[in-house]
């Protein structure tokens, strides 16, 4: 893994570097208790590091888990999987448990932005959400005025019809999570890989580390990664939980489906 990813990595888990040394293979960390893509709480991390299988915990869970992980003998990702699933059935309700694949830049590539892909601006957004409830606004807002007035949210239309959206939806310890979602009437166009270009862009121009985060069995969304230069530095199991507190609307709202890359 090349040093500046596994220094955010190690940051993002809560993993400190001695304590690895040492042995312990379970941290704690505030992350975990941080939406990701305002849609996710990723509560429960695991990933192998040098070979060892490694948990980042959110502080609510961490007395439970560090209890009922005690004496167990996890050596793979399956065995982290089952773990996790027993101890989601006794403690935790409303969670899923998911194999995902973790992508980053690591060779220097020349991108050039497609005259296709246009950044949402605050006028759009504000006009596509003025038929909404007052609360569910304010909802819309809370989860889309970071991004919009970075101008870190991308898009390319088909007339009215918003085809295909990307973001770099949250940024934290030096890098940027790039999330893409396309129409499925509009799939195998290149939108999607024009739209993470773009993203790929502002990242650099920020000089932030382009992080994408997928579920590992969408081989598509991998390969339109990979087409892009991305490549795999982990493979992680990873307990979610939904934030109640977000809203889904089409892609002509906030485009807050559920995407091919979180």
């Amino acid at each position: 893994m090349h040093k500046k990813y596994m220094r955010h990595y190690y940051d993002y888990l809560g993993i400190i570097e001695e304590e690895l040394s040492n042995g312990n293979r379970v941290y704690v960390s505030k992350q975990r208790e941080i939406p990701t893509n305002h849609k996710y709480y990723y509560e429960i991390i695991c990933t192998l590091i040098d070979g060892k299988v490694v948990f980042s915990v959110a502080p609510s869970l961490s007395t439970q888990f560090l209890r009922y992980f005690e004496g167990k003998n996890i050596v793979t990702l399956k065995d982290a999987y089952l773990l996790m699933n027993e101890f989601a059935n006794r403690e935790m309700e409303n969670t899923e448990i998911r194999y995902f694949t973790r992508m980053g830049l690591f060779k220097q590539h020349d991108f050039i932005h497609d005259k296709k892909v246009k950044v949402l601006t605050e006028e759009i957004f504000e006009r596509r959400i003025a038929s909404l409830s007052v609360e569910n606004q304010q909802i819309a807002r809370a989860n889309n005025t970071n991004e919009i007035k970075g101008k870190r949210k991308f898009e390319i239309k088909d007339k009215d019809q918003v085809a295909s959206m990307a973001k770099v939806s949250d940024i934290c310890f030096n890098g940027g999570n790039l999330v893409v979602y396309t129409h499925e009437e509009y799939r195998q166009k290149g939108y999607g890989k024009a739209l993470i270009n773009s993203c790929i862009l502002w990242c650099q121009e920020k000089k932030l580390l382009p992080i994408y985060l997928v579920v590992s069995s969408n081989k598509p969304s991998i390969s339109l990664a990979a087409s892009l230069g991305l490549e795999k530095f982990s493979e992680e199991v990873i307990l979610s939980r939904k934030n109640n507190l977000n809203i889904t609307q089409s892609a002509n709202t906030t485009s807050e489906q559920r995407s091919t890359s979180e």
